[in-house]
């Protein structure tokens, strides 16, 4: 897929490709970093989590904007 199919949008009110693959990734970084506080055994089991989204702060260094809705993941 070349860049202009990858951020190509059907019209201003749809999603590119590349905003659906960012979403997806952006829930699975969250989601994997609150599994270790989903319950106490899995507390105990695991150590805490930490999205990759916050550790690098990918916001800044990709300049997305502030308010990115619940949980920062679009």
């Amino acid at each position: 897929m070349t860049d202009d199919q990858f951020y190509w949008q059907f019209n201003a009110r749809t999603n590119s490709i590349a905003w659906h693959a960012w979403h997806l990734a952006r829930w699975a970084d969250y989601f994997q970093a609150s599994v270790p506080g989903m319950t106490p055994e899995l507390s105990r089991r695991l150590p805490p989590g930490v999205q990759i989204w916050h550790a690098d702060n990918l916001i800044r260094r990709w300049g997305f904007p502030a308010q990115l809705g619940y949980a920062e993941t679009g």
